[in-house]
């Protein structure tokens, strides 16, 4: 396995690191790697053939390893994270580590100098050092990935007011769970681009079958896997320092 070098920038990671992140064995997080599933770092300079990797991909292999460990096959766990950070990536332009509800005053971030602290990696330090951050707490508004009798999809705020519908926050569907590998995954969004679009008769008529069946399923549900998306990621960022010896 390669080894990291010295004057390797910090804040690009290593396999083996992505692997202790998302409590995944080292060969798992090559395997992911492989299939191109995880976004390569622009660097290239660890001794040996192996890629670094970037925050982007940390967040990816954290989720992917609470779902994995909640009980998707890891392609399917990799592919719900990708679809998952891909809409959040859309809905909020980054991932909501929610790495800010330590520091509401703002103090530890605008107090930065020397890193790019919008960077999750260098703002978990910053948060460390000022002895504010606490590992495994909870936030309100930690985001949630919710999925129903493992087909139906949502995600949601952990801390928000009770859905004023069952159908809110549909996010995805799932279509064989049980094959593992083989499942395949669909967005909700793509679902009503494909039937013509939001606005048009066709895709409105779409939505309104997709809200039902999402609604009947979350009321109805016989079984609910929940992960907190947030909280997989500071884990994550916890478990690499720890790695590292940082902690």
């Amino acid at each position: 396995m390669a080894r990291r070098r010295r004057d390797t920038p910090p804040e690009l990671f290593t396999s083996a690191e992505l692997a202790s992140a998302a409590g995944l064995t080292v060969r798992n997080a090559l395997y992911l790697g492989a299939k191109g599933l995880l976004p390569e770092a622009e660097h290239d300079d660890i001794e040996g053939s192996a890629k670094l990797f970037d925050i982007r991909a940390l967040h990816r292999t954290a989720i992917v390893g609470a779902l994995h460990a909640g009980g998707a096959e890891l392609l399917l766990a990799a592919r719900l994270s990708n679809a998952v950070v891909e809409g959040l990536e859309q809905t909020y332009g980054f991932i909501p580590s929610q790495l800010k509800e330590f520091d509401p005053s703002g103090r530890v971030f605008f107090s930065a100098r020397d890193h790019d602290i919008r960077n999750d990696y260098w703002f978990h330090q910053a948060l460390c050092r000022a002895g504010v951050y606490r590992p495994g707490k909870t936030h309100s508004n930690d985001v949630v990935i919710e999925i129903v009798n493992r087909r139906y999809g949502f995600v949601r705020p952990l801390g928000g007011p009770p859905p004023a519908t069952p159908n809110q926050d549909a996010e995805f569907w799932i279509t064989g769970w049980e094959r593992g590998s083989e499942a395949t995954l669909q967005t909700v969004f793509a679902a009503v681009d494909q039937a013509g679009g939001w606005g048009t008769p066709e895709g409105d008529a779409t939505w309104k079958t997709i809200r039902e069946e999402f609604g009947n399923a979350r009321s109805n549900a016989l079984a609910t896997l929940q992960i907190n998306a947030s909280l997989a990621i500071r884990t994550g960022l916890d478990r690499l320092a720890e790695h590292r010896g940082d902690a």
